[in-house]
């Protein structure tokens, strides 16, 4: 009896739909997300430096307001990539594009290459490159201090 209780206990956890290892985005960065007033149809992201800290803002739209937005980070090779997520979070909601402000702060790596890109869980629209910098890797102060705001591409 006790080798079936195991087994079946296993099983249960084997077929959990539980998300317990690392986000496939990267690990998780502080967001803030605000509604922006429907009125606003304009879309947009941007950064800042600031003490060695990369500060990112936008405007995402959703296909409608039940979604929540996270983000996430991950480096590969000079590629610093931040990921938006927007998730939804409820079954039924009003059919309206809703669009989000929303504000994350990541500390800047070794001459990265910023992107980011914008993913939307269960939506059927496509991920979206939002932004792409190369140019962080001036070695000169000024460069850090240098703020730049895009328009969505």
């Amino acid at each position: 009896m006790r080798i079936i209780a195991v087994f079946l206990v296993l099983a249960s956890l084997a077929c959990s739909r539980e998300v317990t290892g690392p986000r496939p985005f990267g690990d998780a960065l502080p967001i803030d997300v605000t509604s922006s007033p429907a009125s606003d149809t304009s879309q947009w992201a941007g950064f800042s430096f600031q003490d060695n800290l990369i500060y990112l803002s936008g405007r995402m739209a959703t296909p409608d307001p039940c979604y929540e937005l996270s983000a996430y980070r991950s480096i590969q090779g000079n590629e610093l990539r931040v990921t938006i997520v927007a998730t939804r979070r409820a079954k039924s909601c009003p059919s309206s594009i809703a669009r989000f402000d929303y504000q994350s702060v990541t500390d800047i790596p070794a001459c990265p290459h910023l992107t980011v890109w914008y993913h939307f869980e269960g939506s059927g629209w496509p991920d979206r490159k939002v932004m792409d910098q190369a140019w962080l890797c001036a070695s000169t102060t000024a460069s850090r201090d240098r703020q730049a705001a895009g328009r969505l591409m």
